[in-house]
């Protein structure tokens, strides 16, 4: 078979970011075609862009050509990658999703905040009050915690199948600041997990040894953690504005570590970025 031309994406663009240390990031990045409302579009910060930049876009694309009907408007997304690593350098993204000791969070949080976000809001008609972080897995485990340690920088976030298990006293811990009246208000946050992310599906039961496989998901608790980690972040949380809580939870049936990703965006993108 003939080798056709490379299929790219419509209006779309990427450019690299200077990383401490002498590595880059690369950024992915979709405009929306139409002119900016006033206040400029919401804009949607995709971890792991490097695996799920396309299927991002193009749901929001589906969604956004009638947004009367769909309730979803035109939003710029920005998906954070590793240049020359489809989709991802496995090491890198470890070190750079996980909290002191161990990890470089926090360096990799003011990137996000201090040489990326600025750039969008100058490069594009972004609009500042309406920043989105969203992850999948080690990187939803991040968005925890930077719904904890940067309250004041989104308006949403979604973390679906979070592995908290990963720094489980870190963001447990984390939550007793939440309880503190004093502390800030935290952005709408939504914490989507796959039935099978605690137990075995169907397919998996003739795996090669499934008993190791079940015994792992039950010590990990991603369904039971993340539950109880929104119960308690919900009830020190205020209800948003619109009086909807500011923390949801949702378990999809039928969907396992992988698969619950394309559902949970998708879900999500009416009340993260619905019309306002």
């Amino acid at each position: 078979m003939t080798r056709g031309r490379a299929v790219s994406l419509h209006r779309t663009s990427a450019f690299d970011l200077p990383t401490p240390g002498g590595a880059s990031t690369r950024i992915l990045l979709a405009v929306p075609d139409e002119p900016a409302p006033p206040s400029g579009f919401p804009v949607l910060y995709l971890l792991d862009g490097g695996a799920y930049f396309g299927t991002l876009v193009e749901m929001v694309r589906l969604r956004r050509n009638r947004p009367a009907m769909t309730g979803v408007e035109a939003c710029i997304v920005v998906g954070v990658a590793h240049p020359e690593a489809h989709p991802w350098d496995r090491e890198r993204r470890r070190r750079e999703f996980t909290p002191a000791p161990g990890g470089d969070a926090e360096t990799f949080r003011r990137l996000l905040h201090e040489e990326l976000q600025p750039r969008i809001e100058t490069d594009t008609p972004a609009d500042p009050e309406r920043r989105v972080l969203l992850g999948h897995s080690l990187a939803a485990a991040f968005v925890l915690d930077t719904w904890l340690e940067s309250p004041g920088r989104y308006d949403g976030m979604l973390a679906v199948s979070p592995s908290i298990w990963a720094f489980r006293e870190r963001l447990f811990g984390g939550l007793a600041r939440v309880i503190d009246a004093a502390a800030p208000p935290r952005p709408r946050l939504r914490v989507a997990v796959g039935q099978y992310d605690q137990e075995l599906a169907p397919w998996q039961l003739d795996a090669p040894d499934p008993d190791r496989l079940r015994a792992r998901r039950e010590e990990r608790r991603m369904v039971d953690d993340a539950r109880e980690w929104c119960e308690r972040a919900a009830a020190a949380s205020a209800p948003s504005g619109d009086g909807r809580p500011s923390v949801h939870f949702e378990v999809f049936a039928g969907e396992d570590h992988a698969s619950v990703l394309p559902a949970a965006l998708t879900r999500s993108l009416r009340p993260l970025v619905g019309i306002r």
